[in-house]
């Protein structure tokens, strides 16, 4: 008696052999885990996890195959068998699963590098690299089978020229998106300016990134387009440049500046919030209507709020330096004084010019610059929140 031509001893004597060698299989796979375990556990633990069915099935076809050498054979039972349906199958699950824990490995990387983000890219690369595996075990299940897979090939080509072109704009964003993930001009959560909008990226997706404006409403750029745009990011400072430009009155005398700048350089030196380099205070200009002083500095704080507080203090005491010289800031204007302005404090431009030359006498005129022991004396020497504000009590403990 016989079945597809195969006689029904010899059917026995194969499902017999797959029977008897399954559990030899398996027996074999756990001897090589239990191997692994003793170099390397949390290998081991991912071994039985992802490679043990696999890897089982395939040792098992192979020894099947080789067994039946020994128990004999048919034309017919030969043709069933040319195909190699299960071996391809097997094949086939362990390349999944190459590509499984290539991506875990992959991504447990970015995450210690503090790429986490970029985890994203994993999924659609792994899912495209399974689709390529699978296609190609099909494909030598087929010319195993006798089908000319050259003619299948030449047809596929020319269909996946067809969907290359259709997708283009599709792989434009997702490129946009390696290149974004990558380099990282921008993270999610950073406060940045593109093109000519401002906002805070929320989220950096395989096609295109959103963006919550400053008026709270929701930007959403192509990828392609938005790694193309000029990127200013906030978020990546690690200090705030402070440079007001103090425009005096024109009745402002050489000593009332003299005074203004080593007094705004004292107190900026003095600041503890204020970088010491690079500083600098310097007349620079006639101006229109103004003498202007240029303020150079950096405020040594990255929290955008609290760079505004110091900002505001230093504003607050520049405009206490000025007040004290005498002087005052200017208003633009066109137009010549019809009317006396504010008058001059001629009492306090005096003062200041008495000062100004018992500076000179001491050799104290610290112009062009301080001298770095004059710096170090005065460095944090200011109190800073000032008197009066709530938190000055825990500043000075």
């Amino acid at each position: 008696m016989s079945f597809l031509g195969i006689n029904l001893w010899l059917w026995a004597a194969v499902i017999g052999l797959g029977v008897l060698l399954y559990p030899v299989a398996m027996l074999v796979t756990r001897v090589v885990a239990a191997a692994l375990r003793l170099f390397n556990p949390e290998f081991a633990d991912q071994f039985e996890r992802l490679f043990k069915g696999p890897i089982t099935l395939l040792l098992w076809t192979v020894m099947v195959r080789n067994a039946g050498t020994f128990v004999g054979s048919s034309i017919a039972l030969s043709a069933l068998s040319q195909a190699r349906t299960v071996q391809v199958i097997a094949l086939a699950w362990l390349l999944m699963r190459v590509v499984d824990f290539m991506a875990q490995r992959a991504g447990a990387n970015l995450e210690r590098k503090g790429l986490g983000g970029s985890r994203i890219l994993l999924m659609p690369v792994a899912r495209l690299i399974k689709i390529v595996a699978l296609a190609g075990a099909v494909l030598l299940w087929l010319d195993n089978a006798g089908y000319k897979v050259t003619t299948l090939l030449a047809g596929l080509s020319i269909s996946g020229v067809a969907v290359a072109l259709a997708s283009q704009k599709s792989l434009e964003n997702i490129f946009g998106a390696v290149t974004l993930f990558t380099s990282r001009p921008v993270k999610v959560g950073d406060f940045c300016r593109f093109g000519d909008q401002i906002g805070t990226v929320e989220e950096i997706g395989l096609r295109a990134t959103r963006i919550r404006t400053l008026d709270r409403t929701i930007i959403t750029v192509a990828n392609a387009e938005f790694a193309n745009l000029h990127l200013d990011n906030f978020s990546a400072r690690d200090r705030f440049w402070y440079h007001p430009t103090l425009q005096l009155r024109y009745e402002t005398t050489p000593d009332q500046i003299r005074y203004i700048l080593v007094e705004v350089r004292k107190m900026l030196y003095a600041h503890p919030k204020i970088l010491a380099e690079p500083l600098h205070v310097r007349f620079k200009n006639f101006g229109q209507y103004s003498l202007d002083v240029e303020v150079f500095a950096y405020i040594g704080v990255t929290d955008y709020s609290e760079s505004l507080e110091v900002a505001e203090d230093l504003n607050l005491r520049i405009m206490d330096i000025v007040s004290a010289a005498g002087s005052d800031f200017a208003f633009p204007s066109e137009v010549q004084y019809s009317l006396p302005g504010k008058p001059m404090d001629e009492e306090r431009a005096k003062a200041v010019s008495i000062e100004v030359k018992e500076w000179k006498a001491k050799r104290e005129l610290y112009l062009p610059n301080f001298p770095a022991e004059k710096i170090a004396a005065i460095k944090n020497s200011l109190e800073y929140p000032v008197e009066g504000s709530p938190h000055f009590s825990q500043a000075r403990a």
